[in-house]
């Protein structure tokens, strides 16, 4: 009755006939019924079970590669991947990616993952389950921390830098030699780096040589060691944020920097960086600073000297002491904050509000959970995510070696 009612509303001819003869012969027509509907029911729970599968590999590719392009592996310098990534289309979004393996309490080894945090709540998309969904700028962009901004950052270098010049003095100063000492050996002159950071907020040191035993001259900072060979480059803009300086346990002195000048290529001309009005400096080192005497001096008369570093040794202890003068702006927080998975806390012990150091390289940084969600992309439910700027300026002010991207994210 139900299928004559059904083909009554048409106007074709087979419905009615087909509903016709059901009609007349329910019995026989039962099997080719039941097959029917057996072969109905077996085609949607195959299209069921095609889209769950579909979307469960979707979902675990999504997790493994960070929703994108997960470029890892490659041989080539650090420093300079950045900028030959940046040219895969939609390289503008390249994230830089810091991973390392911890050693946990219990329950074996975790992850942790230092990440532009704010790239990453912008681009990188998160299921909002294993997010217990929170929001992920909310999150996520908080682990950025106050960085610095206006005169503060350092010295903007112009052009893609394969080369850095600055035009330096230096004035041994013997009479700050080891009290008790009745002849002291010569004074050397500091080794001294340039600390710098990149378009992607990765800090890094690299050499600055040729600072004279005495009096003025020119010392250079090489980039393309850090980007094979000048085959690629830093990603610009680059930044001067800091000068270190290793003496040792009899030496002192002073350095002056005059001016701060970058070229493209190794024959290419050297163009004056310009500085910005207003910035000044300050000593931010750690560890040594109690056995050395460090200054930051301003003379307002010249106004082409950049800064300038008074150092020496007050102690009899063996080893070099250490200067690293950066912006006055600029000094690194006590603690940074991170994002934890509930396996990463319960295999440390801790909670959200908790502070824990965090090893990275030869140092370790304390790192306050803010945050607390079920897993996180490409690194799983055990593992502990922070900012990579906020890690590199945390250990750069402090003289200390800095995360170097060895992932990109696109």
């Amino acid at each position: 009755p139900r299928a004559a009612r059904i083909a009554a509303r048409g106007r074709g001819l087979g419905p009615a006939l087909v509903g016709w003869q059901l009609a007349r012969r329910p019995g026989r027509a039962s099997g080719p019924v039941l097959l029917l509907v057996l072969g109905v029911s077996t085609g949607v729970l195959a299209l069921g079970q095609h889209a769950t599968w579909n979307t469960s590999q979707q979902d675990q590719a999504s997790f493994a590669t960070a929703g994108g392009l997960r470029i890892h592996g490659a041989h080539t310098a650090p420093l300079g991947q950045g900028s030959r990534f940046a040219e895969l289309p939609g390289g503008d979004r390249i994230i830089p990616v810091s991973r390392q393996e911890q050693s946990l309490p219990a329950n074996g080894h975790g992850q942790i993952i230092a990440v532009n945090a704010a790239a990453f709540a912008e681009r990188v998309p998160v299921r909002p389950d294993l997010l217990d969904g929170q929001d992920p700028q909310r999150l996520f962009t908080p682990l950025a921390g106050s960085a610095p901004t206006g005169a503060a950052t350092g010295i903007t270098l112009p052009g893609r830098p394969q080369r850095v010049e600055a035009e330096v003095t230096f004035t041994p100063d013997p009479r700050w030699a080891v009290p008790g000492e009745p002849l002291p050996p010569p004074v050397k002159a500091p080794e001294a780096w340039l600390l710098m950071r990149d378009r992607h907020d990765v800090s890094f040191v690299v050499p600055l040589k040729g600072v004279p035993a005495s009096g003025e001259g020119r010392a250079t900072a090489d980039l393309t060691a850090l980007t094979d060979g000048g085959i690629s480059s830093v990603s610009a803009p680059l930044t001067v944020v800091g000068l270190t300086l290793s003496f040792g346990p009899t030496d002192g002195g002073t350095l002056a920097v005059r001016r701060l000048g970058a070229a493209d290529g190794a024959t290419a001309p050297v163009v004056p960086a310009t500085v910005p009005a207003g910035l000044s400096w300050a000593n931010t080192g750690d560890g040594t600073a109690r056995d050395a005497k460090v200054d930051v001096l301003v003379d307002p008369s010249d106004g082409q000297r950049l800064l300038s570093v008074r150092y020496a040794s007050v102690s009899n202890s063996a080893g070099n002491r250490r200067a690293v003068v950066t912006p006055a702006g600029a000094r690194a927080q006590d603690e940074i904050t991170g994002v934890a998975t509930r396996g990463y806390l319960a295999a440390t012990g801790s909670r959200v509000g908790s502070t824990i150091r965090v090893p990275f390289g030869l140092a370790t940084v304390q790192v306050r959970i803010t945050g607390e969600v079920e897993s996180l992309p490409v690194v799983g439910d055990k593992a502990l995510m922070v900012d990579l700027g906020a890690v590199g300026r945390a250990l750069a002010t402090a003289g200390r070696e800095t995360p170097v991207p060895t992932e990109w994210w696109l």
